[in-house]
This record gives structure tokens, sequence and C-alpha cells, in this order.
């Protein structure tokens, strides 16, 4: 068997690198170990678990958790963050 080259011309036809901004709201707390993939939007006031692979967008004032990150609440906040 041989060894791939991560650099190799064949993956990067294959597998071409895309690249996607990430938008993070005002008054979002992620805690330690959390992922937030590419293309992703956080809203505003929203806490993201420890650990969390965060692939879809979350809604402001949610609570998301897991490995894929659900919304598991949602935060009863009024007003706008400061």
């Amino acid at each position: 068997m041989k060894n791939i080259v991560i650099d190799s011309p064949i993956l990067r036809d294959k597998y071409p690198r895309s690249e996607a901004p990430v938008k993070i709201g005002k008054g979002v707390w992620m805690a330690p170990g959390c992922i937030v993939i590419q293309g992703v939007e956080i809203g505003d006031n929203s806490v993201i678990g420890t650990g969390a692979v965060v692939n879809k967008d979350v809604p402001k004032n949610s609570v998301a958790v897991g490995v894929p990150a659900k919304v598991v609440k949602e935060l009863d906040i009024e007003g706008d963050p400061e």
C-alpha cells in the first residue's frame, strides 16, 4: 500500500478546497473545545456547549450542544446584546 501525500494534485482535484466565513453574533458564549464549520452563522446571545461541532446555523438566543450540535433550548432574553 502506498502512502498518500496530502498535497497531491489528485486529491486537490477530487476534493477542492473551499472557504466560507463564520459569523458569530454579539453576546455569544462558546465553551472550550467547540468546533464551528465554515459558512455557519451563530445568532446573537447564543451558547455553544463544550466539544460541540456546529455544522448548521444556530438561531439567536439558543443553546446548542452535541456532535453534531443541536439546539436544545431557546433562551428568554429581552433587548439587544451589549
